[in-house]
């Protein structure tokens, strides 16, 4: 691509989130509280109840199988930061903290729904197969097997606001809210 076919896609693209993995969501909380004054966090639980539409690459193959992970979220300025502890189930998370231990995992970018399919098959082509996908309330995400070129993974989001939580997310603020 030009430069100027580079500076042109970029003005239209939003990074959102940039993802974390940890092996312990409260002591990864806590630390960036302290160290980076990060937070207040909301935390929320995902799982085969509060996620729809849920696939997984396992051994070249999509499939829907029981799992959970928590999850906190953060912001620095519009920045949403993510940290993500898997719990259970075949997440790609997992398996990255396996093979590359905590730390940047992936970064969000939104994509309207009407770019949806285009843009995962565009990513198809360059060799970046989906790796999990899923449907939490109005809300779908997708990640892409960057990783193999980049070392991290790329996730979208259409980012629609849900009007509530769906059943299953156990919602909770770190620290908590002063009421």
């Amino acid at each position: 691509m030009t430069y100027e076919e580079l500076e042109s896609m970029q003005k239209k693209r939003h990074i959102c989130q940039i993802g974390f993995l940890t092996t312990d969501l409260k002591r990864s909380m806590d630390m960036w509280i302290e160290k980076l004054h990060v937070g207040p966090w909301r935390v929320v639980t995902m799982n085969n109840q509060s996620v729809t539409e849920n696939a997984f690459l396992v051994d070249g193959e999509l499939v829907d199988a029981p799992y959970q992970f928590v999850l906190a979220i953060s912001y620095i300025g519009d920045m949403q930061v993510e940290l993500i502890q898997p719990q259970f189930g075949p997440t790609i998370y997992q398996k990255f903290i396996d093979e590359h231990g905590e730390g940047i995992h992936h970064f969000k970018i939104v994509v309207p729904p009407e770019e949806w399919e285009e843009n995962l098959a565009a990513y198809a082509e360059r060799g970046m197969e989906l790796t999990m996908t899923g449907k939490f309330g109005l809300s779908k995400y997708a990640y892409i097997n960057s990783e193999k070129f980049v070392d991290f993974q790329v996730e979208f989001g259409d980012n629609i606001p849900n009007p509530s939580w769906p059943e299953g997310s156990n919602v909770y603020y770190y620290p908590p809210k002063e009421e």
